[in-house]
């Protein structure tokens, strides 16, 4: 399965960036949580790759 990755912009100082995949589907939505932050498109890549911290 495909993902669409974006990545939040850093909130403060010393705070790491929130990940976000979604389904590359047309009825993929936000989850309600971080919906309010600041983010910008990343890459889309396969679920199973080693960007989003998958290891066999």
């Amino acid at each position: 399965m495909q993902v669409n990755v974006f990545m939040s912009a850093v909130q403060h100082k010393g705070a790491t960036p929130t990940f976000l995949l979604l389904p590359l589907r047309p009825q993929a939505t936000i989850p309600q949580h971080p919906q309010g932050l600041e983010g910008q498109y990343v890459t889309t890549t396969e679920a199973d790759h080693s960007i989003i911290g998958y290891s066999d």
